[in-house]
């Protein structure tokens, strides 16, 4: 289960492309010695008036195809890091793509200074302390 904070989404089907997962499922698959057609990933949104699920089951199909495409990843970061060692630039998105402004590493490559909606920490000594005791 997986418990979410915000309402059920309205294309629910973005779920079953998720990373996160994709690769829970996949890790259990492989480290528990269950069937993947034995798994499922129930999610539960909160944010909404009343609380509603949704279950994405699993298939041998289902984690087949994340072992190639995890696979497929591992070899491109592996190339990357050994490019990176022989002193190449680590890739990274094309800025006009949109992705920057939302990116939580945008500082990191220079693209994000200022984001909206950023909070920053030039006047912590006004934040009031909160005793623990």
């Amino acid at each position: 289960m997986d418990w979410k904070t915000y309402p059920l989404p309205e294309d629910v089907e973005n779920l079953r492309a998720d990373w996160q997962q994709r690769l829970y499922l996949y890790l259990l698959a492989e480290n528990s010695g269950i069937a993947p057609e034995n798994l499922a990933m129930t999610y539960w949104f909160l944010g909404g008036k009343q609380p509603q699920s949704w279950r994405l089951v699993y298939d041998g199909d289902q984690h087949a195809a994340t072992k190639v495409e995890l696979h497929q990843l591992l070899e491109r970061l592996a190339q990357w890091l050994g490019d990176y060692e022989q002193g190449l630039p680590l890739p990274q998105v094309n800025g006009d793509r949109q992705l920057c402004p939302t990116c939580p590493f945008n500082l990191r490559c220079d693209r994000g200074d200022d984001r909206p909606g950023q909070e920053t920490l030039d006047q912590l000594e006004l934040i009031p302390e909160v005793p623990l005791a």
